[in-house]
């Protein structure tokens, strides 16, 4: 999920959780596979500077093999935030 400083929301799922994810109230944009996701995800990213990260929503899984911290274009910057 993108939280804008403006107060849309943007929610990343699968297609498989799409009709629950309509209910949110966010724009829903739906991925087949995780690639998919991925290029979403970089798309809307795409000129951001500062982006934070809830990290108490991260799991394990998402932290290991391939999962990254990717800083395409320099300049970028990470915030973690315990409590979200």
């Amino acid at each position: 999920m993108i939280l804008w400083p403006d107060g849309r929301s943007q929610l990343f799922t699968s297609f498989l959780e799409e009709t629950s994810a309509l209910t949110s109230g966010s724009e829903v944009k739906a991925y087949k596979k995780s690639t998919e996701r991925d290029r979403m995800l970089e798309s809307a990213l795409k000129g951001v500077e500062r982006v934070g990260i809830c990290g108490a929503g991260l799991t394990y899984r998402m932290l290991q093999g391939d999962a990254q911290v990717d800083r395409r274009g320099g300049g970028g910057h990470l915030e973690g935030g315990g409590g979200c």
